[in-house]
């Protein structure tokens, strides 16, 4: 799921520069919010990578259980991390951009005539 939702971004960012190496005064980049980031696939994909988050946290404890060098790595990332957040509250943060990118697409959509 880590790919695929790699790979909507960086369609995303591509039409995105494409729009600005292009810019016009008729140009805009409501639309490339929409039609990228509201597409079926996109909820798809957010929501395969939320159903099976238990199962990457649950897979994530066991290894550390079994790879101590593992943990202290993770440990040591998060000291390092300036948020200090743990490495399964990372695992989750893709998620946190649904709720942002809904938000931005409705202001567009109040803003498009």
């Amino acid at each position: 799921m880590i790919p695929e939702i790699l790979e909507i971004h960086e369609d995303f960012l591509r039409e995105l520069m494409m729009r600005a190496d292009n810019w016009s005064s008729q140009q805009g980049i409501g639309m490339v919010f929409l039609d990228k980031l509201t597409a079926p696939v996109v909820l798809d994909t957010y929501t395969a990578f939320v159903n099976n988050w238990p199962t990457a946290r649950e897979a994530l404890r066991r290894a550390c259980q079994l790879k101590p060098g593992l943990a202290k790595f993770l440990e040591s990332l998060e000291r390092s991390n300036k948020r200090k957040l743990s490495f399964t509250h990372l695992l989750i943060m893709p998620v946190q951009r649904i709720p942002g990118t809904s938000s931005y697409s409705g202001e567009i959509r109040r803003q498009l005539p």
